[in-house]
């Protein structure tokens, strides 16, 4: 049982099927810290490190995987990978499977539903959606 475990929390089972779906690491943007800062851990393009920010967001946010040492110098470069796209179709219907999530969703289809087909029907989507999202 704890095999199985393991294997399914390998995050190469995601990068398999994002490979099989058409999503392909982009060349160029593998994590290399040579290439995007010096020795002294400075960015090459000028901007800030992170921890020294301008405005309220001077401080590391607790969701980001990005760890700072002392002196504000990130462990790990803290950039997103860049991906290409093979497959538009399956993109965008991955896009708006996971838009069919969003709150922005929920208000604009609950009221529609009731207003433009069937009262009953909207009050027993949101008995589901209810049971199921808590």
């Amino acid at each position: 049982m704890q095999e199985l475990l393991a294997y399914l929390q390998d995050p190469e089972l995601v990068a398999r099927f994002q490979r099989r779906c058409g999503l392909y690491l982009a060349e160029g943007s593998t994590r290399d810290h040579d290439k995007t800062r010096p020795a002294n851990g400075a960015p090459i393009t000028g901007e800030k490190p992170l921890g020294h920010m301008d405005g309220s967001w001077d401080h590391q946010d607790r969701n980001s995987n990005c760890r700072h040492k002392q002196d504000s110098v990130p462990v790990e470069d803290c950039r997103k990978p860049r991906y290409e796209v093979r497959n538009w179709l399956l993109h965008y219907l991955f896009l708006l499977s996971a838009g069919l999530g969003h709150e922005v969703f929920y208000i604009t289809c609950l009221p529609w539903i009731h207003w433009n087909l069937d009262p009953f029907l909207c009050r027993r989507l949101v008995n589901m959606w209810t049971v199921s999202f808590s």
